[in-house]
């Protein structure tokens, strides 16, 4: 071998065996460099995640108990409010820390799976744009759930014949981080948890949940779960996991058209805030599916009510699948074929119950996009969807 190839297949070979620092490097200098011009840039969402660890950290718990928004990004933000740090710099370090650990364990799935070293560090060098991306450009839990749902299908890869109570639990464990993390992942870990047992079955793998882990981690996803579930009923006297879902219903109702939903401006302040909150007053939309609101006429309809209600359900679901594609462009136009290609060559390289895996991957990214393509996409979902 020639000394240029000889170096070249050199560095390729150190590149592979310290992929996960090489591409925590690459992270690292690239939220450098974009963080400064980047390290304001929010959303309105944003403000109400620092608002609710506002209250968190001033001691007022039971006001920060919120049905709307999520409370693990919140409690992630604690320390460093009471520490003095400002809120919007706060949701930076915790992200782009998020960011890191994403990479990190992409590394650990990509070795559970037992790909190929080469490709690992293509496939962990190929994410850092997306994730460094999302860690600068969302400011939401988004990022959070990317995380937790790369630790739960980790967790499902590593399910056993011989260790389905233990793990099972964990992954019990990580389903109720997720539902903290966001509301919408209680039903999505539902329905997944529970395809992926029945997937198991029909591919007669020997990875994945038997029907005593997937008992064990349900039972515990649920009990873990109903604590939660109490705390958003002392405070608004309703049984829900959440109460986005309704508000989310209203702001789509046939009644508003197609239009962008926004919260009527017409309805009072104090209608949307907790009076019992002393230190920071921020709407709260939950109490806008309360019964008795001026939107709980429009929480509750179904496509099969009648003919509006179907084409209106049809007109939504057009306007998500485009604004899917101008998403997914938006981010990166080489985003389509580098997700396809490293889809196909990443199976096709699996050694590891190749079937079961190409299967539970397609099964995930449906359950994770089936709830928003009902409504809408944002484009943070589609993101961080081509990072999970």
């Amino acid at each position: 071998m020639s000394p240029p190839n000889a170096l070249k297949t050199s560095a390729v070979s150190i590149l592979a065996k310290h992929r996960t620092g090489f591409s925590l490097a690459v992270y690292a200098t690239v939220c450098a460099v974009f963080y400064p011009s980047l390290r304001f840039m929010i959303s309105a969402d944003t403000l109400n995640y620092i608002s609710v660890a506002e209250l968190y950290a001033s001691g007022q718990w039971s006001q920060a108990v919120n049905a709307f928004w999520s409370p693990a990004f919140s409690w992630l933000l604690v320390p460093f409010i009471t520490a003095g740090v400002n809120g919007v710099v706060a949701v930076k370090i915790v992200n782009i820390g998020i960011g890191a650990l994403i990479l990190t364990t992409l590394s650990s799935l990509a070795e559970t799976l037992e790909l190929e070293d080469a490709w690992t560090a293509l496939l962990l060098v190929a994410a850092v744009p997306f994730v460094a991306s999302s860690a600068l450009l969302i400011s939401t839990p988004d990022v959070l759930v990317v995380l937790v749902l790369t630790v739960y299908l980790h967790g499902l890869l590593r399910l056993r014949a011989l260790n389905q109570t233990r793990m099972g639990a964990l992954v019990g464990i990580i389903g109720f981080a997720g539902y903290l993390s966001k509301y919408y992942l209680f039903p999505f870990f539902m329905l997944h948890f529970t395809g992926t047992a029945v997937l198991r079955s029909l591919t007669r793998s020997r990875t994945g949940p038997n029907w005593k882990g997937y008992a064990t981690g349900l039972s515990l996803f649920l009990l873990l779960s109903s604590s939660w579930i109490a705390a958003i009923h002392v405070k608004y006297g309703v049984y829900a996991y959440s109460l986005t879902g309704p508000v989310a219903r209203a702001m789509f109702s046939p009644s508003r058209g197609l239009q962008n939903p926004i919260i009527p401006i017409e309805i009072p302040r104090d209608r949307l805030t907790d009076p019992g909150a002393k230190s920071t007053h921020f709407p709260d939309p939950s109490y806008l599916a309360l019964p008795g609101s001026v939107l709980t006429d429009t929480t509750d309809w179904s496509l099969f009510d009648g003919r509006r209600e179907f084409f209106h359900q049809v007109g939504l679901t057009k306007i998500a699948f485009r604004y899917a594609g101008y998403w997914m462009t938006r981010f990166s136009p080489l985003l389509i074929p580098t997700l396809f290609i490293l889809a196909a060559f990443s199976v096709w390289k699996i050694r590891y119950e190749t079937g079961f895996v190409a299967a539970l991957l397609a099964w995930s990214a449906i359950a994770l996009m089936s709830g928003y393509l009902t409504l809408t996409v944002e484009g943070e979902v589609l993101n961080l969807l081509g990072i999970w």
